[in-house]
């Protein structure tokens, strides 16, 4: 376990960072651990808890330009592990930050980057409606290009690595449909209605998916059952469908999406992930960038509650 961590905690449970990765590397309540951590990290990306990358995927990781291939894969260095820095702390939060230089795989762009991460604890009762023990923290991401290609874009890309047994919630409009981004996705595993749509979190089984910015309502949630209801892992955004995304698929044209979903086949350690996106900033004269924020509320929902849960949430 890395020394560099901090702890923050309310009246139901912790928040833990790991500021030299960027990072909150875990969250738990009520005496349960909210993500997945890789219990045989050697250090690499694979570490788990919730973490902040930057798309598109295309550009800085995927060494073709598809099909996708994983031997053809990798991850940036100055992206993860970066060079993160501790810049603010105090009793409830903390601020953090990376500079880098990113260069396009199959292109010519490049990219010099500034970004920010504040993480901050909401105090308890704020969020607190149909949760029995709950706890929530905010986190307010800055992207800023420096120094970059005119016409260069990136985004802000928040990954959150769950364990198997549950279902992504996503709250979606009636006629939004998800894209596949690799691997197959059997209907088995996906559970559409008219406002939400569920994804299966195995991690026996690598698939991964993504929905429009004007598809989704900035609500998803993670729901494992519990004895007695569920436990849940809330997340809470601002899509603007009006502004340019650019994360997407390898072999698609278009806009990108805002919501992406990720079941591991288990050669990763056998996880899932709940992902969102910022729209992009793309860099022209001076320097340009994007800035996000988003809830994370983490909780158990009693059997009782868990209809209306639903409804009030997603």
């Amino acid at each position: 376990m890395p020394d560099d961590l901090i702890e923050f905690r309310t009246a139901h449970g912790r928040v833990t960072v790991l500021p030299s990765r960027g990072r909150i590397l875990q969250a738990q309540v009520a005496g349960r651990d909210a993500f997945w951590v890789n219990p045989a990290s050697d250090g690499g990306w694979n570490v788990g808890g919730d973490r902040l990358w930057m798309g598109p995927e295309n550009d800085w990781m995927w060494q073709t330009t598809g099909p996708a291939d994983f031997t053809r894969y990798a991850i940036p260095e100055a992206m993860d592990p970066g060079a993160w820095s501790l810049t603010e702390t105090s009793a409830t939060g903390c601020t953090m930050r990376n500079r880098g230089e990113l260069a396009a795989v199959t292109s010519d762009r490049k990219v010099a980057f500034e970004v920010e991460r504040q993480v901050r604890l909401i105090p308890d009762g704020e969020t607190a409606q149909l949760f029995e023990a709950h706890l929530a923290y905010e986190t307010t991401n800055t992207l800023r290009l420096v120094q970059s290609a005119a016409g260069a874009t990136a985004d802000l890309w928040t990954i959150t690595q769950l364990p198997p047994g549950g279902q992504v919630l996503v709250g979606k409009e009636p006629l939004a449909k998800p894209r596949v981004y690799f691997g197959e996705m059997p209907a088995s595993m996906v559970h559409p209605s008219e406002r939400l749509i569920a994804f299966d979190i195995t991690g026996d089984h690598m698939y991964k998916a993504g929905m429009a910015p004007n598809g989704v309502n900035g609500r998803m949630a993670y729901a494992t059952r519990i004895e007695g209801g569920y436990f849940v892992v809330c997340r809470q955004f601002v899509p603007q469908s009006w502004r340019a995304y650019c994360d997407k698929p390898l072999v698609t044209d278009g806009e990108g999406d805002a919501v992406q979903v990720y079941n591991d086949g288990g050669d990763f350690g056998g996880f899932g992930e709940m992902e969102y996106h910022s729209p992009q900033a793309e860099a022209h004269d001076g320097v340009i960038g994007v800035q996000d924020s988003s809830l994370c509320v983490i909780g158990t929902v009693s059997e009782a509650d868990w209809q209306a849960w639903r409804l009030w949430w997603l």
